[in-house]
């Protein structure tokens, strides 16, 4: 599994060589987390950033570190299931909380 932080000034789309899936469809995990506490952006840069690394080849859907505040063996053993994570830009202190927290 490869873990890639990004931020706004590298979109997916610009690095294809680094990210593009050859052959069969990879699994990404998108972790929000750095943006917690702005809600609304969750809901909207989810589908969006799905849809970007679809076009590089990945089957995506949000890893919420939070759901694994409680339990960090669940977080290894769902971590298995990616073969790539992406980890959205937003505040990197609450992104540091949220991977400290979940043993990320």
């Amino acid at each position: 599994m490869r873990l890639i932080l990004s931020s706004w000034y590298l979109r997916p789309g610009q690095r294809p060589p680094l990210l593009r899936r050859d052959g069969g469809r990879g699994r990404v995990g998108i972790v929000l987390n750095a943006l917690d506490q702005f809600g609304a952006s969750r809901d909207r840069d989810l589908p969006r950033e799905i849809y970007t690394l679809e076009r590089l080849g990945y089957i995506g859907e949000e890893l919420d570190l939070r759901d694994y505040f409680e339990d960090r063996f669940r977080l290894r053993v769902r971590l298995r299931d990616f073969d790539l994570v992406w980890g959205m830009g937003g505040n990197s202190f609450v992104l540091a909380r949220a991977m400290t927290q979940s043993g990320f």
